[in-house]
């Protein structure tokens, strides 16, 4: 696995990614960014479903931002896990890429498993139900086990707004 992982790094070019190397538009848009820590102190990093629209961008391009975000989130936090937010508010089955989706779980299975604390997921709406229930069996026993699903009672709100703040390399 340590072997695929760095072979993969090469490849995918994550760790040279710079916020040059990022679509404006995806930098703009705020569907994807880290904020604030989870209850373990671990960064989150939230997918803001409703600002995502399949196909509106070229799939390299949301693979490269997804990327260069958790390789700055495990350089700020020194390697320390990561939490990933299905932040699912407002949206609907336009929003839904299950190969986005996938792509993501696909990488921290395969590339990175020791960097996920959990997944978070808000809000979801009940015509997601279905898409849930495949995106799990994609999922090993124990990340499925990471999963916590959250609303408005058990979470609250925060009026904060997205800004892409650009930094050094990922």
């Amino acid at each position: 696995m340590i072997v695929n992982s760095l072979k993969w790094r090469k490849e995918s070019g994550i760790g040279y990614l710079t916020p040059d190397d990022l679509s404006q538009s995806l930098k703009e848009r705020g569907s994807l960014y880290s904020k604030n820590y989870d209850i373990d102190g671990k960064k989150l990093l939230v997918f803001d479903v409703k600002k995502h629209v399949k196909g509106k961008e070229i799939r390299d391009d949301i693979r490269k931002f997804f990327l260069y975000q958790v390789e700055r989130i495990e350089r700020e936090e020194n390697g320390d896990l990561l939490t990933l937010v299905f932040d699912c508010s407002g949206c609907g089955l336009k929003n839904m890429d299950l190969d986005f989706i996938q792509y993501m779980i696909g990488v921290f299975k395969d590339y990175t498993p020791w960097n996920l604390n959990y997944i978070l997921v808000y809000d979801m709406p009940w015509v997601l139900n279905a898409a849930w229930k495949v995106i799990k069996s994609w999922l090993p026993a124990s990340a499925v086990k990471k999963i916590k699903f959250l609303n408005k009672q058990n979470i609250g709100s925060d009026p904060w707004e997205y800004e892409f703040i650009s930094g050094a390399k990922a």
